[in-house]
């Protein structure tokens, strides 16, 4: 099925602004990666803010040959700025930008001749998807939103890819269901899925339905990680349940030599983007291990769409990894009850609430007294201006 420009911008009834003539295949992003050829930008942007300034950084790259707007932003001033300073060669608007790349992502996908690969879970989803971009030769991104990790890989796709990594996240309704439905016959992997996000769909049996839905478009095959607590499949065609699902679906793509992916370092300041109990905890051992010797600072934000019957619980479980000496604990937005901070009484622990105007001034005063020159640094948030407090 053709791909130019011009079958794109009918399917997904764009106007255009700025068009440069030329009826060209392009590749397309919505993040923060440039393809190597000649791409279009679709601002795909976790807050609609953004979206400008990441136009204005992917306009100033060669190869970006245009952008995508929403119809609300064609007369606004930040789109005339955009078209002052550089100049695009292509400019086409739409309704709904996510709709639009959600709909380039399908029709690239569905004129290919590519397997795609669904990544599913709570935990270990970047562990998995590490594994298999080196074993399959496929380069690794570190996203920054569903969207990007939903359908970037496809977006960039060309005739020489022989594979595309789709990963879904379960917080997000619907996103497994979009996931799916991008085309037929994929191969459906499940990692670790965990209880803790239950709170989202607020009953076990609809996050079941949720986790299943990634089934409901004629899977080729599905792997399941046995280490799950959710996942009750009905009898189903070519499923394989195994300790390692990444494993046994590299072996059935017919690579002998599995390699393991470069482990994170550890031995130095840590950030773990990934807020799930399991994935702290682990990355936690593995930092303290790394960094007897040395004094640490652990930050730990609140994890969301945690239980609240086991929240704490959850809590208790991970703070217990740390030693009772040379760790000072910051908790943000984490309130233990009386009875665990008893139990955890040998462990220094801070507590801090984002409502406080200034309590990032507060953390920050906090580290400056108790740093040394040997102080190393463990945090767990999704704040990416938690960095730049140490």
């Amino acid at each position: 099925m053709a791909r130019n420009i011009e079958t794109i911008l009918k399917i997904t009834n764009a106007e255009i602004l700025l068009y440069s003539g030329e009826n060209k295949i392009y590749k397309f992003t919505n993040s923060d990666y440039p393809p190597e050829d000649e791409y279009i930008y679709i601002p795909m942007t976790f807050d609609s803010k953004d979206k400008f300034k990441y136009c204005a950084k992917h306009l100033q790259n060669p190869n970006c040959k245009g952008i995508f707007i929403a119809n609300s932003d064609k007369y606004t001033e930040e789109y005339f700025d955009i078209l002052y300073k550089y100049s695009p060669e292509n400019v086409f608007a739409v309704k709904n930008v996510y709709n639009t790349g959600y709909q380039i992502a399908q029709r690239i996908a569905n004129s290919l001749d590519i397997q795609i690969i669904i990544l599913a879970g709570t935990d270990l989803t970047r562990e998995y998807r590490k594994k298999l971009a080196l074993n399959l030769k496929l380069k690794d991104y570190d996203y920054k939103n569903y969207w990007q990790k939903m359908i970037d890989s496809v977006l960039r796709a060309d005739e020489n890819d022989k594979y595309a990594i789709l990963e879904t996240d379960i917080t997000k309704p619907h996103n497994t269901e979009y996931t799916a439905n991008i085309k037929e016959n994929a191969i459906v992997l499940y990692s670790k899925v965990a209880y803790y996000n239950i709170p989202v769909y607020k009953t076990v049996e609809e996050c079941h339905k949720n986790w299943m839905a990634l089934i409901e478009n004629s899977p080729s095959a599905i792997y399941a990680n046995e280490e799950n607590d959710l996942l009750n499949f009905p009898s189903a065609d070519k499923l394989h349940i195994s300790e390692n699902s990444a494993d046994l679906l590299l072996k059935d793509l017919g690579i002998k030599k599995i390699k393991e992916p470069k482990q994170p370092d550890f031995s130095t300041n840590y950030t773990e983007q990934i807020l799930s109990p399991y994935t702290i905890k682990r990355s936690l051992k593995s930092f303290i291990n790394a960094n007897a010797d040395k004094d640490k600072i652990i930050i730990l934000q609140k994890i969301p769409f945690l239980d609240n019957m086991y929240e704490n619980s959850y809590y208790e479980n991970i703070l217990q990894e740390i030693p009772d000496k040379n760790a000072t604990v910051i908790l943000i937005d984490i309130e233990l009850p009386a009875y665990i901070s008893r139990k955890l009484s040998n462990i220094k622990i801070k507590e801090f609430k984002t409502t406080t105007a200034e309590y990032s001034v507060g953390i920050k005063n906090l580290i400056n007294y108790i740093k040394t020159d040997n102080t190393v640094y463990f945090i767990a948030s999704g704040d990416e201006n938690l960095c730049s407090i140490i």
